[in-house]
């Protein structure tokens, strides 16, 4: 019989989360088990600080974590919230995926951020630019 977690402690996971080890293969079942509660939106926040904690790694492309923000309901303004606290690889991915979705200003004016903030690398500085030149086209 499959044992089903708490969300709690699903949630708890997340926050408890590091990149070391076989972190991909720990973050695809955590979010699989997300998922499984139909009440991924509960671990929204929890999601998106991985995403700030550790900005230049690449946590799949886009891999098991994006899908996952992806499928919270109105997860759009929580994504951008971030962004302008500490924007990160995957989450101008994302954004870049929303903004091929729907073109809406307060999107690519997001990514316009991400790629001047004064807390991002330089590599997400020119992943930003790159991305919104994409846009531009």
């Amino acid at each position: 019989m499959l044992m089903v977690r708490e969300i709690e402690d699903i949630i708890a996971d997340f926050e408890d989360f590091s990149i070391e080890g076989d972190y991909m293969q720990k973050i695809s079942k955590l979010t699989d088990e997300l998922i499984g509660t139909g009440k991924p939106e509960l671990a929204l926040d929890a999601m998106l600080a991985i995403l700030e904690r550790y900005p230049d790694e690449e946590i799949g492309s886009p891999g098991p974590l994006a899908h996952a923000i992806e499928k919270c309901p109105g997860f759009e303004p929580k994504l951008l919230q971030s962004i302008e606290r500490m924007p990160s690889t995957l989450s101008i991915w994302i954004l870049y995926r929303l903004i091929q979705k729907s073109p809406k200003e307060e999107f690519v004016k997001a990514l316009e951020i991400a790629a001047g903030h004064p807390l991002a690398s330089e590599q997400i500085h020119e992943d930003a630019k790159l991305l919104l030149s994409w846009v531009a086209r």
